[in-house]
Protein backbone atom coordinates (compact mmCIF):
# COMPACT_ATOMS: atom_id res chain seq x y z
CA UNK A 1 0.00 0.00 0.00
CA UNK A 2 1.26 3.26 -0.83
CA UNK A 3 1.88 6.12 2.12
CA UNK A 4 -0.64 8.82 2.41
CA UNK A 5 0.94 11.92 0.77
CA UNK A 6 1.14 9.53 -2.44
CA UNK A 7 -2.22 9.01 -2.52
CA UNK A 8 -3.16 12.75 -1.85
CA UNK A 9 -1.02 14.19 -4.52
CA UNK A 10 -2.00 11.81 -6.47
CA UNK A 11 -5.75 12.36 -6.42
CA UNK A 12 -5.54 16.23 -6.69
CA UNK A 13 -3.13 15.60 -10.00
CA UNK A 14 -5.99 13.21 -11.25
CA UNK A 15 -8.66 14.86 -10.31
CA UNK A 16 -7.60 18.21 -12.02
CA UNK A 17 -6.80 16.38 -15.40
CA UNK A 18 -10.15 14.13 -15.07
CA UNK A 19 -12.15 17.73 -15.05
CA UNK A 20 -10.27 19.22 -17.57
CA UNK A 21 -11.07 16.04 -19.77
CA UNK A 22 -14.54 15.91 -19.20
CA UNK A 23 -14.60 19.75 -19.43
CA UNK A 24 -13.42 19.34 -23.41
CA UNK A 25 -15.56 16.27 -24.03
CA UNK A 26 -18.82 17.91 -22.85
CA UNK A 27 -18.12 21.29 -23.78
CA UNK A 28 -19.64 23.14 -21.25
CA UNK A 29 -18.54 24.71 -17.90
CA UNK A 30 -19.07 24.57 -14.28
CA UNK A 31 -20.57 26.92 -11.72
CA UNK A 32 -18.16 27.40 -8.90
CA UNK A 33 -20.11 25.15 -6.85
CA UNK A 34 -20.18 22.98 -9.61
CA UNK A 35 -16.36 22.38 -9.64
CA UNK A 36 -16.06 22.58 -6.09
CA UNK A 37 -18.32 19.41 -5.53
CA UNK A 38 -16.62 17.55 -8.42
CA UNK A 39 -12.99 18.48 -7.12
CA UNK A 40 -13.83 16.96 -3.48
CA UNK A 41 -15.58 14.26 -5.22
CA UNK A 42 -12.62 13.78 -6.86
CA UNK A 43 -10.75 14.10 -3.84
CA UNK A 44 -12.20 11.76 -2.07
CA UNK A 45 -12.00 9.32 -4.52
CA UNK A 46 -8.41 9.38 -4.16
CA UNK A 47 -8.48 8.16 -0.68
CA UNK A 48 -12.02 5.99 -0.25
CA UNK A 49 -9.99 2.74 -0.89
CA UNK A 50 -8.26 2.99 2.48
CA UNK A 51 -12.00 3.68 4.12
CA UNK A 52 -11.91 0.19 5.30
CA UNK A 53 -9.05 1.14 8.30
CA UNK A 54 -10.84 2.58 10.92
CA UNK A 55 -7.56 4.36 12.03
CA UNK A 56 -6.45 5.35 8.55
CA UNK A 57 -5.96 9.50 7.66
CA UNK A 58 -8.61 8.46 4.68
CA UNK A 59 -10.98 7.30 7.10
CA UNK A 60 -10.77 10.53 9.33
CA UNK A 61 -10.72 12.70 5.87
CA UNK A 62 -13.52 11.19 4.93
CA UNK A 63 -15.61 11.04 7.75
CA UNK A 64 -15.08 15.02 7.95
CA UNK A 65 -16.19 15.36 4.56
CA UNK A 66 -19.08 13.29 5.00
CA UNK A 67 -20.48 15.02 8.45
CA UNK A 68 -19.62 18.36 6.32
CA UNK A 69 -22.15 17.57 3.91
CA UNK A 70 -24.52 16.68 6.28
CA UNK A 71 -24.25 20.33 7.98
CA UNK A 72 -23.66 22.02 4.44
CA UNK A 73 -27.13 20.15 3.48
CA UNK A 74 -29.34 21.02 6.25
CA UNK A 75 -27.98 24.42 5.85
CA UNK A 76 -28.82 24.32 2.11
CA UNK A 77 -32.43 23.70 3.35
CA UNK A 78 -33.11 25.64 5.64
CA UNK A 79 -32.00 28.68 3.43
CA UNK A 80 -33.88 27.88 1.00
CA UNK A 81 -36.70 27.67 2.61
CA UNK A 82 -36.10 31.11 4.26
CA UNK A 83 -35.81 33.14 1.09
CA UNK A 84 -38.96 31.32 0.07
CA UNK A 85 -40.66 33.12 3.00
CA UNK A 86 -41.59 29.51 4.74
CA UNK A 87 -40.01 28.81 8.31
CA UNK A 88 -38.77 25.21 9.08
CA UNK A 89 -41.27 22.55 9.54
CA UNK A 90 -41.14 19.63 12.00
CA UNK A 91 -40.97 17.34 9.36
CA UNK A 92 -37.80 19.08 7.96
CA UNK A 93 -35.96 18.88 11.41
CA UNK A 94 -36.69 15.70 11.71
CA UNK A 95 -35.34 14.57 8.00
CA UNK A 96 -32.07 16.63 9.31
CA UNK A 97 -31.60 14.45 12.04
CA UNK A 98 -32.45 11.39 10.10
CA UNK A 99 -29.42 12.51 7.87
CA UNK A 100 -27.12 12.70 10.61
CA UNK A 101 -28.07 9.70 11.99
CA UNK A 102 -27.96 7.84 8.56
CA UNK A 103 -23.90 9.32 8.40
CA UNK A 104 -23.59 8.20 11.92
CA UNK A 105 -24.81 4.46 11.35
CA UNK A 106 -23.07 4.12 8.15
CA UNK A 107 -19.84 4.94 9.76
CA UNK A 108 -19.84 2.82 12.35
CA UNK A 109 -20.97 -0.38 10.26
CA UNK A 110 -17.96 0.72 8.22
CA UNK A 111 -15.68 0.70 10.97
CA UNK A 112 -17.24 -2.69 12.47
CA UNK A 113 -17.59 -4.68 9.29
CA UNK A 114 -14.54 -3.80 6.89
CA UNK A 115 -11.69 -5.17 6.39
CA UNK A 116 -8.35 -3.58 4.67
CA UNK A 117 -8.03 -4.28 1.08
CA UNK A 118 -11.52 -6.37 0.15
CA UNK A 119 -14.48 -5.00 -1.36
CA UNK A 120 -13.42 -1.18 -1.42
CA UNK A 121 -10.23 -1.93 -3.24
CA UNK A 122 -11.97 -2.97 -6.11
CA UNK A 123 -13.63 -1.73 -9.63
CA UNK A 124 -16.65 -2.17 -7.92
CA UNK A 125 -16.27 -0.49 -4.78
CA UNK A 126 -14.87 2.17 -7.24
CA UNK A 127 -18.23 2.30 -9.51
CA UNK A 128 -20.54 2.12 -6.36
CA UNK A 129 -18.30 5.18 -4.46
CA UNK A 130 -18.40 7.08 -7.47
CA UNK A 131 -22.15 6.67 -7.95
CA UNK A 132 -22.57 8.12 -4.70
CA UNK A 133 -20.19 11.03 -4.55
CA UNK A 134 -21.77 11.85 -8.30
CA UNK A 135 -25.40 11.48 -6.39
CA UNK A 136 -24.26 13.70 -3.45
CA UNK A 137 -22.32 16.73 -6.02
CA UNK A 138 -26.29 16.87 -7.55
CA UNK A 139 -27.88 17.58 -4.58
CA UNK A 140 -25.29 19.96 -3.73
CA UNK A 141 -24.42 21.47 -7.40
CA UNK A 142 -27.42 20.52 -10.09
CA UNK A 143 -27.66 17.85 -12.82
CA UNK A 144 -24.42 20.05 -14.33
CA UNK A 145 -21.60 18.41 -11.59
CA UNK A 146 -22.73 14.61 -11.91
CA UNK A 147 -20.49 13.99 -14.94
CA UNK A 148 -18.23 15.64 -13.34
CA UNK A 149 -18.00 14.21 -10.59
CA UNK A 150 -18.61 10.64 -11.30
CA UNK A 151 -15.47 10.81 -13.73
CA UNK A 152 -13.63 12.50 -11.64
CA UNK A 153 -14.16 10.08 -8.30
CA UNK A 154 -13.66 6.74 -10.52
CA UNK A 155 -10.52 7.89 -12.04
CA UNK A 156 -8.86 8.90 -8.77
CA UNK A 157 -10.33 5.74 -7.11
CA UNK A 158 -8.98 3.45 -9.71
CA UNK A 159 -6.10 5.61 -9.27
CA UNK A 160 -5.09 4.72 -5.70
CA UNK A 161 -5.72 1.25 -6.86
CA UNK A 162 -3.05 0.74 -9.36
CA UNK A 163 -1.27 2.93 -7.32
CA UNK A 164 -1.44 0.25 -4.61
CA UNK A 165 -0.68 -2.52 -6.95
CA UNK A 166 2.88 -0.52 -8.11
CA UNK A 167 4.04 -0.08 -4.89
CA UNK A 168 3.03 -3.48 -3.14
CA UNK A 169 4.51 -5.36 -6.37
CA UNK A 170 7.54 -2.93 -6.50
CA UNK A 171 8.53 -3.68 -2.71
CA UNK A 172 7.48 -7.04 -2.62
CA UNK A 173 10.17 -7.89 -5.80
CA UNK A 174 13.01 -5.69 -4.00
CA UNK A 175 12.42 -7.74 -0.48
CA UNK A 176 12.07 -10.98 -2.47
CA UNK A 177 8.17 -11.85 -1.04
CA UNK A 178 5.41 -12.45 -1.82
CA UNK A 179 3.17 -9.82 -3.14
CA UNK A 180 -0.27 -9.28 -1.53
CA UNK A 181 -3.70 -9.76 -3.12
CA UNK A 182 -4.45 -7.37 -6.35
CA UNK A 183 -6.39 -4.18 -5.55
CA UNK A 184 -7.17 -3.39 -9.40
CA UNK A 185 -9.40 -6.15 -10.05
CA UNK A 186 -13.62 -5.97 -10.87
CA UNK A 187 -13.82 -7.54 -7.84
CA UNK A 188 -11.86 -8.86 -4.68
CA UNK A 189 -12.47 -10.83 -1.59
CA UNK A 190 -14.67 -9.84 1.39
CA UNK A 191 -17.62 -10.49 3.49
CA UNK A 192 -20.91 -10.35 2.26
CA UNK A 193 -22.20 -7.65 4.71
CA UNK A 194 -19.02 -5.79 3.02
CA UNK A 195 -20.31 -6.35 0.10
CA UNK A 196 -24.00 -5.37 0.54
CA UNK A 197 -22.99 -2.36 2.63
CA UNK A 198 -20.14 -0.93 -0.28
CA UNK A 199 -23.52 -1.88 -3.04
CA UNK A 200 -26.09 -0.14 -0.65
CA UNK A 201 -23.59 3.13 -1.69
CA UNK A 202 -23.91 2.70 -4.94
CA UNK A 203 -27.61 2.06 -4.87
CA UNK A 204 -28.31 5.44 -3.31
CA UNK A 205 -25.98 7.00 -5.47
CA UNK A 206 -28.03 6.11 -8.19
CA UNK A 207 -31.20 7.12 -6.74
CA UNK A 208 -29.62 10.36 -6.34
CA UNK A 209 -28.66 11.11 -9.82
Amino acid sequence: MANFRLHQAASIAITACALIVTGWIEGTDLSPSGYVAAGLAGYAGGLLPDIDHARSIPNRIAKGISYTAAVLLAVQQVTTGLEAGQAMQPSQVLIVMLGFLIVWLAWWLMDVIFEHRNHTHSLYGAACFSLFAAGISRLFAGDEAVVYAGVACFTSYTGHLLLDDIYSGSKAAIRGYRAPKRALVLFNRGSGLEFLLVSFFGLAGFVFV
